[in-house]
Parts: structure tokens; C-alpha cells; sequence
């Protein structure tokens, strides 16, 4: 009985290490908070979009990115991706990539200044099109 004080704890630890990692909605004044990732699958899907990014020379986005409202100071959504300053820090957009998130998500994001992607193609996209631009400035 002793013993499976010990184990049980480091059992269930070992369990739970081993969970895909989920961003699941918090709780906010009686309120859900809306947005975050809704499974495993989605989270993997936007870690290998972000190491993607990462290989294509750009920084890496913010998954499970609390977004708060900047004249209230309420937290308003959790975005499932985002670069907050641009994928080229200050030099494009910010970028907020959500993947089967509500319209009221999507509107928040939108309505904060980020330019939203409900896709990694349309992301992905977006970056090409930003190397092919980059080429160009280059070349002239």
C-alpha cells in the first residue's frame, strides 16, 4: 500500500506527459473564453505549419496566444497561431492562422489588425508569395 503511493502519482504523470498537447478554452469570469485548439490532430497540424514557417527563414508564431482586448484589458480569445508583430517582426501584418475557430473568433482577429488564415494553404500561400516578393526587391 506504501508503494503505490509513489507509483500511482508517477504513473499518472507519465499518462498525462504523454497527452497531445491541447489548448483547450479557459474559464474567464463565468464566461468560456473562446478560440484554442479543440484536438490533437489540430495542434499537430499548426506545429508542423509554424516549424514550416521556421525552415522558410521566418520566426516562429505563438500557438494558444491569449489575445486581450488593448482598451479594456479583457482577454477576449485564445488564437490558435499568431506572429503578433508580423512573420517578419514589424515588417508585414500581424498574422494569426485559426483553424476551425467560430466567425466571432475570426472577427476579433480580424477586427485587432491580424490577417487571418483558416488553412495552413492559404498560409502557406501568403509566405510563398512573401519569398517571391523578396526575390524581387533582391533582383532589382
Amino acid at each position: 500500500m506504501e508503494a503505490r503511493k509513489f507509483l500511482l502519482p508517477q504513473a499518472t504523470n507519465t499518462c498525462l506527459a504523454s497527452l497531445p498537447e491541447v489548448n483547450r478554452p479557459t474559464r474567464l469570469d463565468n464566461r468560456v473564453l473562446l478560440g484554442g485548439t479543440s484536438s490533437g490532430e489540430e495542434a499537430q497540424a499548426l506545429k508542423e505549419l509554424n516549424d514550416w514557417l521556421v525552415e522558410q527563414g521566418f520566426t516562429r508564431g505563438e500557438m494558444g496566444w491569449d489575445f486581450v482586448d488593448p482598451d479594456t484589458g479583457e482577454q477576449r480569445v485564445t488564437l490558435d497561431l499568431v506572429w503578433p508583430d508580423g512573420v517578419q517582426s514589424e515588417m508585414t501584418l500581424p498574422v494569426a492562422v485559426l483553424f476551425d475557430e467560430s466567425d466571432e473568433v475570426l472577427s476579433v482577429a480580424s477586427s485587432a489588425g491580424f490577417r487571418c488564415f483558416t488553412s495552413a494553404v492559404g498560409a502557406k500561400n501568403y509566405i510563398k508569395d512573401l519569398n517571391t516578393l523578396d526575390d524581387n526587391i533582391a533582383a532589382e
